[in-house]
């Protein structure tokens, strides 16, 4: 591991040099040969219509759980001739569809559609269809044996927001979906385990945001707040309560910018363990190379980033954090605490819209972990 750490620190500090040897203090739209380049190729990839754009592209991510993958994702936006809301979260409708297939075959197809009305409704869903190998390591910490088995989820799951005022929202979340888990391998998980040939669940609740961000997908000041409470029916009676705190500010210019994040989700009554909450993976601590490590029915996490935007596409992330599952609230303890620190490194995909391919590579208490994928932790 020690020579893997030293190559992509060397590879890092080429990708610094490289960024700021071709970075100039305007956006995207600056001319230098690399960026030049990098715009003809964008334009290849995108088809601008009267009524709608699509801008295609090819996708390679990477992650220790799931291995590389190759897919592709289209970005579908409707142009429309005014603004169908004076709000300034206000987007136009876009449809985000995404598939791909990894080399631990991971199968996994995604849909996001976005939507703002004329009354100030927000209405986003998400839809995923995912065939997967996973891994069964326990409830609660890590144990020394696991299970592996494979998981098919068809789901649904989003919100409907009502603006009140320019920062205020309220609405309602839903989470809708079948799990199916079979050709189980190992003792762990067994029919002891709730949830453990899967099953279905269908929830509904409140969620209400507070949103001063000045970007959706790239914000450099604002804060961002949410609160939900979901009950959950069907096959399994649990409910799910969050609340998300973050935090954003930039520093000296607008390409320094400073994220904070602080989450809390607590899981109660019987739920399967697929719907526990969850410690890693690519948005949560990066450093934990499985999100199926730590999984209890509680867990908290406060993380940072200094991102750092070069001229053009190209921009560079240095990121902090810790956590900690448990059964209960008075079940934290220190010892159990764990830690992540890294350094990434940023693309961005579309020209009007900060949206960025990353490429993180997490260390901390364990073993170091790498992930290549699309949009911001947080």
């Amino acid at each position: 591991m020690g020579m893997l750490v030293k190559r992509f620190f060397v590879v890092f500090a080429f990708l610094l040099i490289l960024a700021n040897v071709n970075a100039q203090e305007s956006d995207v739209s600056d001319t230098s040969g690399v960026n030049l380049f990098i715009e003809k190729v964008m334009n290849v990839l995108t088809m601008d219509r009267e009524k709608y754009s699509v801008t295609f592209f090819p996708t390679i991510t990477y992650s220790d759980e799931a291995g590389f993958a190759l897919g592709a994702f289209a970005a579908i936006i409707l142009n429309e001739d005014e603004p169908v809301s004076k709000s300034r979260y206000y987007r136009p409708t876009t449809l985000v569809p995404s598939v791909s297939y990894s080399t631990k075959s991971f199968l996994e197809f995604e849909s996001d559609f976005f939507r703002f009305t004329k009354t100030n409704w927000f209405i986003g869903s998400k839809i995923n269809i995912y065939k997967m190998p996973l891994v069964f390591f326990g409830i609660g910490k890590p144990s020394e044996g696991f299970s592996v088995y494979d998981q098919n989820t068809y789901s649904v799951f989003g919100s409907f927001l009502k603006s009140l005022h320019e920062n205020y929202f309220i609405g309602l979340k839903y989470d809708i979906g079948y799990i199916l888990n079979r050709n189980f391998e190992g003792n762990l998980l067994n029919n002891s385990i709730t949830g453990y040939n899967g099953g279905f669940h269908g929830g509904g609740g409140l969620e209400i945001r507070v949103d001063t961000r000045d970007d959706i997908l790239y914000p450099g000041r604002g804060i961002y707040f949410s609160a939900s409470v979901m009950e959950y029916g069907f096959d399994f009676s649990f409910d799910i309560t969050e609340f998300d705190l973050r935090f954003f500010h930039d520093v000296i210019s607008k390409k320094n910018v400073l994220a904070f994040q602080a989450l809390w989700t607590r899981s109660g009554g019987n739920a399967p363990f697929y719907k526990l909450p969850k410690l890693g993976g690519q948005n949560l601590l990066r450093s934990i190379d499985n999100s199926n490590k730590h999984i209890d029915k509680q867990k908290y996490l406060v993380q940072g980033e200094y991102r750092r935007g070069f001229g053009g596409r190209f921009g560079a992330v240095a990121f902090a954090g810790f956590g900690q599952s448990a059964p209960e609230l008075g079940a934290f303890y220190l010892d159990d605490l764990v830690y992540m620190y890294g350094l990434g490194f940023r693309f961005r995909l579309l020209k009007n819209d900060k949206l960025n391919f990353r490429f993180d590579y997490g260390m901390g208490n364990g073993p170091a972990a790498i992930f290549m994928t699309i949009r911001e932790a947080f």
